[in-house]
């Protein structure tokens, strides 16, 4: 691979906790605002989904990466980075983009799925999710994947190699499993060959362009819908993170508040809603976004959704059950003061008693109904939220 040209697309799927934190400077690089722009097109022109659209690019501050000591070759590139942020839900993906590698991209993609990824500069190199974390304050969601560009054909076990992000495997990789995706061509048109693992995007340019901004601006559709692809996983992913929580507070604490359960049902609606892939204008793009999405796991990912809504619909038992108990005690103690206050007009026969205790038990009446009307109340809104927020996506 030393004589062949590669392009990476290193991407990350996080979370963010402040949107201040990234900026628009007047100074950035041609590479970033050209690949930006190249973004906003496809979403402007080959997406219909207008939740999607609320997508805002940044660059990020990315210069250099490298790889740790612990790989049989030291590897050190330029690059840059944009992420793009999705502010409902704040989720992000980060595309670190390495370009024009003759020699080591294997390396890279490597370090990158095996979180040794270094960047900055001489002084200061960190790995690369502690660099966003501590620039940033992003955190990672779901799984790191990537996209490869190559310019010039690949020999099967390279491209193996690529698929399964080895770039020094133990052995020749023989399983059935890597020899169909790596034979198994997906493109839609006679210009490139690709192929997809669960992890990688690999595609295999039959013109490769000398001009790297004429590569951005071909490569920048698939970075777009890999995009949504990897948000989808993220919002999943991040519906799971906070369901464990949730069970872990239902075991180990005083539970879960209606008000908790209610923000879990919004961010399971939330997470239903960025990869479908009727959305894409052109058949040819939805054909490639289903079965890369199909490779990506989001099949997968989909039964897990429908495991989340189970859960979430039992947490949400559990919680009106644990209130339900809470007030029928407070009703069994309003009857206790009922069967208390019948007694007193016997003992005390005189007119104003009896007129006041009429009134105080009418009263605790009217609270008892109130309460089981609360009840009900409480329990069909719930139910209601989470069936027209999941069925409905």
């Amino acid at each position: 691979m030393d004589n062949n040209i590669i392009d990476l697309h290193l991407l990350i799927p996080c979370k963010y906790t402040d949107l201040s934190r990234f900026q628009f400077p007047e100074n950035i690089d041609s590479e970033e605002r050209f690949f930006i722009e190249q973004l906003d097109f496809c979403n402007n022109t080959d997406f219909s989904n207008e939740y999607i659209r609320s997508l805002s690019r940044f660059p990020v501050d990315a210069k250099r990466i490298g790889v740790t000591e612990e790989f049989p070759k030291k590897v050190s590139l330029p690059c840059f980075g944009v992420v793009s942020i999705h502010e409902p839900t704040k989720l992000t993906v980060v595309d670190i983009v390495v370009q024009n590698i003759t020699s080591g991209a294997d390396i890279v993609v490597n370090a990158f799925r095996a979180k040794r990824l270094t960047i900055g500069d001489a002084d200061r190199l960190q790995s690369l999710d502690s660099w966003l974390n501590e620039r940033y304050g992003l955190y990672p969601v779901g799984e790191h994947k990537c996209i490869v560009f190559s310019g010039q054909q690949l020999s099967d076990e390279e491209k193996i190699n690529f698929l399964a992000t080895e770039c020094m495997p133990m052995g020749k990789i023989i399983g059935s499993d890597f020899k169909t995706m790596a034979t198994n061509n997906i493109a839609q048109y006679d210009t490139a060959e690709a192929y997809v693992s669960e992890v990688t995007l690999l595609e295999i340019s039959k013109s490769f362009k000398p001009d790297s901004h004429v590569r951005l601006a071909e490569q920048a559709i698939e970075v777009f819908f890999m995009k949504l692809i990897l948000l989808q996983d993220a919002a999943i992913s991040n519906v799971n993170l906070l369901i464990e929580k949730a069970i872990d507070d239902e075991t180990t604490r005083i539970g879960n508040t209606e008000d908790e359960l209610l923000a879990l049902v919004t961010e399971l609606s939330k997470a239903t809603k960025f990869f479908d892939p009727r959305n894409f204008y052109y058949p040819t793009v939805r054909a490639s976004s289903i079965r890369i999405a199909e490779k990506f796991g989001l099949t997968k990912q989909s039964a897990l959704m429908s495991e989340n809504k189970s859960i979430l619909e039992q947490l949400i038992e559990i919680n009106s059950m644990k209130l339900q108990n809470k007030e029928n005690d407070i009703i069994n103690v309003i009857l206790i003061i009922l069967a208390i206050i019948q007694v007193v007009p016997i003992l005390f026969s005189d007119q104003r008693t009896i007129i006041y205790t009429g009134i105080t038990c009418v009263a605790c009446f009217l609270l008892i109904i109130l309460l089981r009307y609360k009840l009900f109340r409480r329990k069909r809104r719930k139910h209601r939220h989470i069936d027209s927020n999941t069925t409905s996506n």
